[in-house]
């Protein structure tokens, strides 16, 4: 298996995409294009389509997620109305909005037009994860002040809102097979835990509490076997004069339970944004890092193999200066693919 030179996605410039597959080998990518949503279509050897969803007037949309549930495919985002005050110290949460929530749509494959928009959760909120598993659709959410997590179920038109306290502002979504919600996150100890959740009952257990831990990424096998990849950073005593030290990377770093416990590895030490999946069938793990060997953050996309009982390998992928970008596997046929942002283009890459 090889990599293929990329094939761009779409024809003008759009940002952060998001990819899936579904079951009959189509690739569908989402991405932030200007004020609109783009969505594109295409295969592992056939061309890209593409078009935008327009946003009601006076008004952009943002943060796009894209999940696949059998024939139907879902599309999340946040929808952002017009401007009643901005504080000009500027901030990530220094503008208020007339209208601001998060709204869903709906396609079945392969030829439905998409559904009108419909608001999930509540005015305010923000969209961060989308989960969809047999007809339940799951999404967390945080408040307009980045501060609170919530994740909200939709079933046969029934809603649960559940608010996971204690789960801080870096976290991992996913739904298990029982429909329970399993969530990845730095607590405010530091330590990296999953919380696993069914919307009444909580359990939580630590994956790691060594050095300081970011970025956590969690994936389910079969029977909702955990996979976890993180950021790991070494705590530093503080410098002269009583300061801090800094903090010194340490590399992407790799678990799962093993006879009930968890025992990390490290990846790489690089660190930077990543991404990576599970092959089920074989039980290899895959993850791309954006990061140099020798530890700085961007600059090269590299992926990281890894076969049951063997170790990490690496294979340097084209170069990108920017960080967004999503490993999926095409279960049907074993196929890689990475959609990456290249400057202002987004590209696709496979593996077969």
């Amino acid at each position: 298996a090889t990599w293929r030179s990329a094939k761009q996605v779409f024809p003008k410039r759009c940002f952060s995409p998001v990819l899936v597959i579904d079951g009959s080998s189509r690739y569908h990518v989402v991405a932030m294009c200007g004020d609109k949503i783009g969505y594109a279509e295409g295969s592992a050897t056939g061309a890209w389509t593409s078009h935008t969803l327009e946003p009601p007037a006076r008004h952009i949309e943002r943060e796009p997620k894209i999940a696949v549930d059998g024939r139907d495919l879902y599309l999340a985002y946040t929808r952002y109305g017009p401007v009643v005050d901005a504080d000009t110290c500027g901030g990530p949460y220094s503008v208020r909005y007339e209208d601001l929530g998060v709204y869903y749509r709906k396609r079945t494959l392969p030829d439905g037009e998409w559904s009108k928009p419909r608001r999930l959760g509540r005015a305010n909120d923000i969209l961060d994860s989308l989960r969809v598993a047999d007809g339940t659709l799951l999404a967390a959410m945080v408040g307009p002040s980045g501060t609170s997590l919530v994740y909200q179920s939709v079933d046969g038109g029934s809603r649960v809102r559940s608010r996971l306290k204690g789960v801080g502002d870096e976290f991992s979504l996913r739904v298990g097979s029982d429909g329970k919600a399993r969530v990845a996150h730095v607590a405010g100890d530091g330590s990296l835990r999953l919380v696993t959740s069914d919307g009444t009952k909580t359990t939580s257990m630590i994956v790691a509490d060594k050095g300081t831990l970011l970025n956590p990424l969690l994936v389910l096998g079969p029977g909702n076997q955990p996979h976890l990849i993180w950021t790991r950073y070494a705590k530093e005593d503080g410098g002269c004069g009583g300061g801090t030290g800094g903090m010194s990377p340490e590399g992407t770093y790799y678990a799962t339970l093993v006879d009930g416990k968890w025992k990390p590895e490290r990846v790489t030490r690089a660190v930077g944004p990543m991404s990576f999946v599970l092959d089920t069938e074989t039980g290899a793990v895959h993850v791309v890092v954006n990061g140099e060997r020798d530890r700085r953050a961007g600059d090269r996309l590299t992926h990281y193999e890894r076969a049951p009982g063997g170790g990490w390998t690496a294979t340097p992928l084209e170069g990108s200066f920017d960080s967004e970008f999503t490993i999926r596997l095409d279960e049907a046929d074993g196929t890689l693919v990475v959609a990456y942002q290249d400057g202002n283009v987004i590209r696709a890459m496979t593996r077969r």
